[in-house]
């Protein structure tokens, strides 16, 4: 891992303000602990954000190229399969929650590479005629 000089000179500095003269051991130990990056939490796909549709839509709106690419998707479709696919493993996976959207948009390209894009069913409004009324 490689470490910003200046950044760690700061860590050092506001380290030392916090404990003054107690101890280089605190000192040390706040630097690592400031510097070194935060895990994010993972869990499995039912407890993400994005299994409400809601939440996936708005992912989409602010990726616009993204979203471009997967207009007319019945995203309900892949939430679904995402959510199958996780449940089925015996061992399930466990990921954060941008993971998870990235998933469903893996799950969407691998299906749009496929030609097995599965997409809204857009239904044709017509008008009912009945006998008599020409």
């Amino acid at each position: 891992m490689k470490i910003d000089k200046y950044k760690l000179a700061d860590e050092i500095r506001l380290s030392y303000l916090k404990h003054g003269n107690d101890s280089w051991v605190s000192i040390a130990q706040d630097v690592i602990d400031n510097l070194t990056p935060k895990r994010t939490k993972t869990f499995m796909f039912k407890n993400s954000i994005y299994t409400d549709f809601d939440n996936v839509v708005k992912w989409f709106k602010e990726h616009p190229k993204i979203a471009k690419r997967f207009s007319g998707v019945d995203v309900h479709f892949y939430i679904e399969a995402v959510c199958d696919w996780n449940d089925k493993q015996q061992k399930p996976t466990l990921r954060s929650n941008i993971g998870w959207v990235k998933t469903i948009k893996q799950f969407m390209t691998t299906d749009l590479l496929d030609n097995k894009m599965r997409m809204i069913k857009r239904v044709k409004k017509t008008t009912n005629y009945t006998p008599g009324n020409y």
